[in-house]
Parts: structure tokens; C-alpha cells; sequence
């Protein structure tokens, strides 16, 4: 009964991004069209689906992902097609849901099964969550990917490592966060690198690279327009939010679910085009702040509610006013984070003195 629900909100969503995802599968699954086609707009186009096109769709399908992450999509070619799509919305939900009860638990040892349960329920208020699944898109399952691989860093390096190279292999950001906990566990880093590498060699799909550089966006994102009116004055900037954050999570913190929230906030304040549902990604750093049982200094606590307020009104408007705000709320968890990582720093190096007050 809940799948046929589902079904039927599958069929009732129109203008999503799934018609990208289901014809890149079905390329991949074809043993007679070359996979290089995925990205090849003409042959997308080709691939008939019984759904409405958006606006950007019907001037051409556009596949800006991976050649390994079309194979990883092939299961949806086996499927009519509604029925991929509802499937894709089911794992979305499974994957975030279970991901937030876990990141609960990460986060509040102490929690009891209620706590978890409540505050997932609570997360899917979170409007970027709502626009992935209204939008088929795959944000919440990268969600679960880099989530569990942040709370399995200490006891499962590899394993984290291992999962943040398939995210990778989807959106090149992930890589950013391995490199950021690999300056603690390098085995995380190694897991990952190999991971990517060794996707894209066996496919033979470095031209994914270039393939990126041809899709052409008009977007009124800050950082777009900033890398458009100087690249040396971006190059400056971004040098100095990836500096200060390696240096500062590298001395204030251990914990990598941090570490994770604060690399994922860094990324975003410097990645040139960031998406609504994207957002579905901090709920870490959010999730982190608000409720650690081992943060006692409530301005971060209270602080948060600015970013999911200003996050959750750019939702009702598009255009500059909603990627402006989409910035500003980066840069305001961003800056937490690094107020966070410095009272960790400070009050490290006020041990030595507590203990031997006469010095």
C-alpha cells in the first residue's frame, strides 16, 4: 500500500531531474551504444520518457556525473520507468531517514530509541530534503554515504574512505572531505583516491573532466559571478576558506562528524553553482551544533537557527535572492565552525594552565 502511495507521487511529480538518470542508465545498460554517449545530448534526448521536461531539459538532457556512476544506475534501466522513479524516492527516504537516527546517536551517545526517532521525523521538515525527493534527485543518498562515513572514520578508515570515493564518483566535492579527515587518518584519504581512481581508470571515463567544462549554465550564483569577474580574486578567496579550515579543524578537533560538517560548509561557501537540494548536506554541521550534549556554549546552539531560517525562505523565491541567501547561509555555519574549532584550540591551550595554576 505505501509503495503504491509512493508510486503515485512518482507519476505526479513532473519536471524532475530523474529523466537524466534514468536515460544514463539505459545507455549504460546498451551493449551497442558506445557508454561515451552519456554524454552526448542528442542521444539523452533520444531516450523517450513519460514525463514532462523542465524548461533547461527541453533544450537538452545534460548527464554530469561520472561514466561509473551511470553503471551504478543500470538497476533503473531494468525498471519501467515510474517504477525507477519510485524506487529512487524510497531510497532517498530510507537513506536519510536511517542516516539522521545514526547521526543522532553519533552525536548524543546517550540518546534513547525515541530521541533518534523524533528528531528524523523532525529532519523531514527540512525543506532541502523535501526538494530532493521532489526533485528525484540522489542528494540524500550521497547524505547517507558521507554521513555513515564520518561516524565509521575511527573503527572503519577504509570502509569511510571506500564510501566517500563512490560520492565522489557522483559530485567531485566528497573528495574535499576525505583529504580534510585524511590530515587526522590517512587511511580515509588513501581508501578514497583509490576508490576514485580506480573508477574512472577501469571505465575509462576521465573524460568526465572535460565533459563538466561543456555544460553551459547561466547562473546568478555569487561565486559564479565572482569567478566571471576576476578568477584571481576568487582563486584568493577560496585558497583562504580551504586554509583556514585545514588549519584550524586540523588543531581544534578530533571529532570527524565536525570535521565532516565543517568541510561540507567550506566546500559550499566556494563551490561556484550550488542547488536547493544540495542544502540536504547540512544538516550535519546543523545537526552538530544543535545537539551535541558536549557543546555547552549555547550562542552556537541558538546561532544555528539563522541559516535553517534564512534557508528554509529562499526556498519560496529563485533567481539571485535564493542563491544569495543559499551563500550567506553557508558562510554563517562556515564561520561557526571555525568560531567552534577555535574555542576548542584556546581552551587546549589553557589546559597546561588549570593544571599547574602557579605557572
Amino acid at each position: 500500500m505505501l509503495g503504491y502511495l509512493f508510486y503515485l507521487i512518482s507519476t505526479y511529480l513532473e519536471e524532475t531531474d530523474f529523466p537524466v538518470f534514468y536515460c544514463a542508465a539505459k545507455i549504460a545498460l546498451d551493449p551497442a551504444t558506445p557508454i561515451s554517449k552519456v554524454y552526448d545530448t542528442s542521444v539523452l534526448m533520444g531516450c523517450k520518457v513519460p514525463e514532462t521536461l523542465n524548461q533547461e531539459q527541453r533544450h537538452g538532457l545534460y548527464f554530469i556525473y561520472s561514466i561509473p556512476a551511470a553503471y551504478i544506475l543500470t538497476p533503473l534501466a531494468l525498471l519501467p520507468y515510474f517504477h525507477a522513479k519510485t524506487l529512487i524516492i524510497i531510497l532517498d527516504i530510507i537513506c536519510y531517514l536511517a542516516t539522521i537516527s545514526k547521526l543522532i546517536k553519533t552525536i548524543s551517545p546517550d540518546s534513547t530509541f525515541i530521541k533518534p526517532l523524533r528528531y528524523s521525523l523532525l529532519a523531514c521538515l527540512w525543506l532541502p530534503f523535501q526538494f530532493d525527493i521532489r526533485f528525484a534527485q540522489i542528494n540524500s543518498i550521497l547524505f547517507f554515504l558521507i554521513a555513515i562515513a564520518a561516524v565509521n572514520t575511527s573503527k572503519r578508515p577504509f570502509l569511510s574512505g571506500f564510501l566517500i570515493g563512490i560520492a565522489s564518483l557522483f559530485k567531485l566535492f566528497p573528495l574535499g572531505i576525505a583529504l580534510l579527515i585524511g590530515l587526522k587518518n590517512w587511511r580515509v584519504a588513501a581508501a578514497c583516491i583509490f576508490t576514485f581512481v580506480i573508477g574512472l581508470t577501469i571505465t575509462d571515463s576521465w573524460v568526465w573532466f572535460t565533459e563538466i567544462g561543456n555544460v553551459i549554465r547561466t547562473e546568478t550564483a555569487p561565486i559564479y559571478l565572482l569567478i566571471n569577474y576576476n578568477i584571481n580574486l576568487y582563486l584568493g578567496y577560496a585558497l583562504a576558506i580551504i586554509g583556514i579550515t585545514v588549519l584550524t579543524s586540523y588543531f581544534g578537533s578530533s571529532d570527524d562528524v565536525f570535521i565532516t560538517g565543517f568541510a561540507i560548509t567550506s566546500l559550499f561557501a566556494i563551490m561556484p553553482i550550488i542547488e536547493y537540494y544540495h542544502l540536504a548536506l547540512l544538516i550535519i554541521p546543523l545537526f552538530y551544533f544543535t545537539f551535541n550534549t558536549n557543546i555547552k556554549n549555547k550562542f552556537f546552539k541558538k546561532t544555528t537557527a539563522l541559516p535553517i531560517a534564512l534557508i528554509t525562505i529562499s526556498a519560496f523565491y529563485g533567481g539571485s535572492i535564493q542563491q544569495n541567501t543559499i551563500f550567506v547561509s553557508c558562510i554563517i555555519i562556515w564561520t561557526l565552525s571555525l568560531f567552534h574549532a577555535l574555542e576548542n584550540i584556546y581552551n587546549h591551550l589553557r589546559e597546561p594552565l588549570k593544571i599547574h595554576p602557579e605557572r
